[in-house]
């Protein structure tokens, strides 16, 4: 809905996952049906042609067989799905024509997740629940005629919502870098050549939730030639 310089988009999403599987290695045969209504709203505010001001919130469920949807077990058989639950506050610029920032704030908590369950061996739990908070700036577009970039920066604080077997509160969450960054530039050297080069760095994060291993950071460097033989092929 439009109301001049303030935009409203709202409305539900309806899933519906029936999945059936079999594993061929004990037998069992698995049958599980997930439906849920999923809301979202957002607000759209343009005090000027070029500046965009905008939050959301929404939310999503993922059934427990996974986004991979693996061979269900008498276990996940009976959980009910992950849900996860966004808000996110943020702000578009558009520089010139061809060049747009980005800032955003956000933060993500997840439920449902599942843990051990320390009274019963080989069972689980659906105590689980974690967060993942950040901020996210963009650069993209043309800075001159010949020369395009890409820039991005992440700074993401992830932790342990809820108490388990597995982790207390507020433990880091595992798989979670506190840096990321990303850097990218082509620039046309003439009308068929053209040069590009880029860098992409994650600092350290922890491996498990246990926080015993870390992985380091890394940066990896990439470059590129570009060159177009006819208007049909280019390499």
């Amino acid at each position: 809905v439009d109301f001049g310089p303030l935009q409203v988009v709202a409305g539900p999403r309806y899933d519906r996952f029936d999945l059936t599987s079999v594993n061929l290695t004990n037998g069992f045969a698995g049958a599980r049906v997930d439906d849920k209504v999923s809301p979202r709203l957002g607000l759209i505010l343009k005090p000027t042609q070029d500046i965009s001001l905008y939050a959301s919130y929404a939310t999503t469920f993922l059934p427990q067989s996974g986004d991979q949807f693996a061979v269900l077990s008498p276990t996940t058989q009976l959980l009910v799905p992950e849900k996860f639950a966004n808000v996110e506050l943020g702000a578009k610029w558009a520089i010139t024509r061809r060049l747009f920032a980005t800032a955003a704030v956000f933060r993500r908590d997840r439920s449902n997740t599942q843990s051990p369950d320390p009274a019963n061996s080989g069972q689980v739990l659906l105590t689980g629940e974690t967060r993942v908070e950040g901020i996210e700036l963009s650069l993209a577009g043309d800075v001159t005629e010949d020369l395009q970039v890409t820039l991005g920066y992440g700074l993401l604080d992830g932790e342990v919502r809820s108490p388990t077997s597995a982790a207390p509160a507020g433990r880091t969450l595992q798989a979670v870098p506190h840096r990321q960054a990303s850097a990218w530039a082509r620039y046309q050297l003439s009308e068929r050549f053209a040069l590009g080069a880029g860098l992409i760095h994650q600092s350290d994060r922890f491996a498990t939730i246990s926080n015993a291993v870390v992985l380091p950071g890394y940066t990896r460097v990439d470059a590129a030639l570009f060159y177009d033989v006819t208007d049909a092929v280019a390499v």
